[in-house]
């Protein structure tokens, strides 16, 4: 078996994005999660774990920042 763009064959035989930090959006190339996911399914930024330490997916997908912690956004 082999697969088209940039997915690999699995040890079920069928294309996966292999890469930490790509999702299957069901192109034939993987494409990157958002900057906070670690790793995300379906979309971009449904993260199922997160980039930092100091941000979860406790009370969202979205790896929020822990409490104490601020998003510095630069210009």
């Amino acid at each position: 078996m082999k697969c088209r763009g940039s997915k690999t064959v699995s040890t079920t035989n069928t294309c996966i994005c292999a890469i930490e930090g790509e999702y299957d959006d069901t192109s034939i190339t993987c494409k990157t999660c958002n900057y906070k996911c670690r790793a995300c399914i379906t979309n971009a930024t449904n993260c199922t774990s997160c980039s930092d330490t100091n941000r979860s997916t406790t009370n969202s997908t979205n790896c929020e920042c822990n409490d104490g912690w601020f998003e510095v956004v630069a210009n």
